[in-house]
């Protein structure tokens, strides 16, 4: 208990952070000859001395000062530093935690105080070099590292290269230093360990090389990442430095000092690091794909992993030679192998910035098979990557190879669309959409291969449409539900809206004289105006009837769902939608028949009319979103087709008759609009096929 009591009062001032009121504690307690043992005691339960703990003030006066006392005490002022630089429970000395925390000034002077500190290791056979790395410590991995003996000369070599002691390379999982930089996102680091010893991007840690784990971080480039038009214009103003540190601490102060330099004082007032924190906050993350970039680079340029297609002598499957009978009606389970290339790697997660710079370092790793021999298009159809699929596709003499390969599974290009296993998060909304976009992907393969592949069987003697099917039994069963029951719940809501609008056209607004039955507020504007709405919402309201209800009397087929059934069900609800804010239109212009209001009153009646009119319009925009936008995409193209069909010469004609010499300007307006529809005709989510 009294050794507990004693060591509590240091412990506690290293969380207040009070260093000053730690080291005043053990300078009065060494006053007594016997008391400077307790400044080797423990006094954690990771067994961590006094001198553990003071690195992480992030200066060096508290450690300078527990070392004042014990060079005091010791004959020489040397020899008892062994006893003092101890290993805790992890194996670790003080220089590790002093290179993890950061401390540059306290591991200047531990090195300076006992050299042999830099090869110690701990439990995982990390040197305090190698933990410096996997906590993004560049400038301490600088200074270490130019130590001596640090990094060596290569033996048998005549052009110099110099590499890392192997002690400092490697730890006892296998894992490299350049490994547990990349793991950490330290790509600073790593690009400055690269400088130091460029073999390193050759050490594999369980199979894969560094490359390879970047290669499974696809968000840490910029493609990956998402941003406003306003982040984008501040990013690309932002200033990143050419050094390497990763260290958030420094950054700022590369922020708040040099940047500002640059920038003739923009960051005197503290415009970056304190009054904009999304400027800085852009500022970092700049650096950081700017880094994670050059890393990738650098690595890509080193690595070799794609000639392991050639060396192996691997022979290419174009037709199968023998299909074997499927001897299993359920689905197969198979355990899923993982290739190390880090081309798959990126094909697999979407990194379709390193997959193009790969591609362009070693343009023939194109046609690189992994030991299924499946090529990177297999892996970008079976991973639904667009980007990756749409770049491969553009070579079209590799194209015309890679489309004909088939893997050890007898799986043509077009079986791979099958799996679903590996079914990325889908970009529409609604397990009809979701199941459309599938039967688009497979249609979107099919077209690529050779007509005759269409047909060939995989070793379970399946063809690609019949894996397809087999695949997604359950996704088509949960879009035909979901489609009939959205269809069913419209429906309803459009018969209402029908039946409203409908009974409004026999309630005229104001009345109607008694001598000839006319509307009292006949010549009124707005009375055109609730006429109009009310018969377009009607239309609107009985059209979506019809839709929805074509829809629930369909078969629900496979097929159906790839356009007949999206495009009812979109257009239904674009009608819908139309009726239900026709309606409130038609609403707000009955409330102005019938309420007359002075012209000062006039104007804020009206704008909260409009308001309040357009709340359930709002509402219901903002609950279907997903379906909102396929709404608006529904109209739009809808009015290229039209326009695109309406003859030219007729319209200019018409405005030749009502316009005489002003209608040259219009009709040069009218072709630019004619070309623009031609041009977005293209981007139609259904193929017109109009003259």
């Amino acid at each position: 208990m009294e050794f507990l009591q004693s060591i509590k009062k240091p412990y506690q001032a290293v969380l207040d952070e009070k260093w000053e009121d730690m080291g005043k504690y053990y300078s009065d307690i060494s006053e007594d000859p016997m008391g400077l043992g307790s400044l080797l005691c423990p006094i954690s339960v990771d067994r961590d001395t006094a001198f553990h703990l003071a690195v992480y003030s992030g200066g060096k006066q508290p450690l300078a000062r527990l070392l004042e006392l014990v060079e005091k005490e010791g004959t020489d002022g040397i020899l008892g530093l062994d006893e003092v630089f101890m290993e805790n429970i992890y194996g670790n000395t003080v220089l590790h935690e002093a290179a993890i925390s950061g401390n540059l000034e306290a591991v200047q002077i531990l090195v300076s105080k006992l050299k042999k500190l830099l090869k110690d290791t701990n439990e995982f056979e990390e040197t305090p070099l190698f933990r410096a790395a996997a906590f993004g410590k560049t400038k301490v991995v600088k200074y270490l590292a130019s130590q001596p003996d640090q990094v060596v000369e290569k033996l048998n070599t005549d052009n110099g290269k110099k590499h890392l002691e192997n002690i400092h390379r490697q730890r006892k999982d296998g894992a490299s230093i350049l490994h547990a930089a990349v793991q950490g996102e330290h790509f600073g680091t790593a690009l400055e360990l690269l400088e130091l010893d460029e073999e390193l991007a050759n050490l594999k840690y369980n199979d894969g090389t560094s490359l390879y784990l970047l290669a499974n971080i696809p968000y840490v480039f910029r493609s990956g990442r998402r941003t406003n038009i306003f982040e984008k214009l501040i990013y690309i103003c932002l200033p990143i430095g050419k050094d390497h540190d990763d260290d958030s601490e420094n950054i700022e102060y590369e922020v708040e000092v040099k940047s500002g330099e640059r920038n003739g004082g923009l960051n005197k007032n503290g415009c970056i690091s304190k009054g904009c924190p999304i400027v800085r906050k852009l500022w970092k993350e700049k650096r950081y794909q700017k880094f994670a970039y050059d890393l990738a680079k650098k690595l890509v340029e080193i690595d070799e992993s794609w000639e392991q297609s050639i060396t192996a002598g691997t022979t290419t499957q174009y037709v199968a030679a023998e299909n074997k009978p499927n001897t299993n009606n359920g689905e197969e389970k198979e355990k899923e192998e993982k290739d190390q290339s880090p081309l798959f790697a990126a094909t697999r997660t979407g990194n379709a910035e390193l997959v193009k710079m790969i591609l362009k370092e070693h343009p023939q790793a194109l046609e690189y098979k992994n030991s299924k021999k499946q090529n990177i298009l297999h892996v970008a159809v079976k991973y639904r990557q667009k980007e990756i699929f749409d770049y491969v596709i553009t070579k079209k003499v590799p194209m015309l190879r890679l489309v004909r390969r088939i893997d050890a599974k007898g799986y043509t290009v077009l079986h791979s669309v099958a799996d679903t296993k590996h079914y990325t998060i889908s970009t529409r909304s609604g397990p009809a959409y979701k199941l459309q976009e599938e039967l688009e992907w497979f249609s979107s393969v099919k077209k690529l291969i050779p007509s005759h592949y269409r047909m060939l069987r995989d070793n379970k003697n399946r063809t690609a449409k019949e894996l397809f099917k087999r695949r997604h039994r359950q996704q088509l069963d949960n879009a035909q539900k979901w489609i009939k029951e959205t269809s069913q719940s419209c429906s309803g809501v459009a018969v209402l809206v029908s039946t409203v609008v409908f009974a409004a056209a026999f309630t005229v607004p104001g009345g109607t004289n008694d001598s000839n039955g006319r509307p009292i507020l006949l010549h009124s504007p707005f009375f055109l105006f609730f006429t109009v709405m009310d018969v377009v919402s009607l239309s609107c309201s009985l059209t979506a009837v019809v839709m929805f209800l074509s829809i629930v009397t369909s078969p629900f087929e496979l097929d159906d769902f790839l356009v007949s059934l999206p495009r009812r069900l979109t257009l239904g609800f674009a009608l819908l939608f139309m009726s239900v804010a026709t309606t409130m239109l038609a609403f707000t212009s009955t409330i102005f028949l019938v309420i007359h209001l002075d012209h000062h009153r006039r104007q804020w009646t009206m704008t909260l009319i409009c308001s309040a009119a357009f709340l359930p319009v709002s509402v219901l925009a903002l609950t279907h979103f997903p379906l909102f936008v396929s709404f608006l995409k529904a109209w739009k193209n809808l009015f290229v087709v039209v326009w695109e069909a309406l003859p030219c010469s007729i319209v200019l004609s018409w405005l030749k008759l009502f316009l005489g010499k002003s209608a040259r300007p219009c009709s040069l307006v009218l072709r630019q609009l004619k070309l623009l529809g031609k041009s977005a005709r293209g981007h139609l989510p259904f193929t017109y096929k109009g003259k």
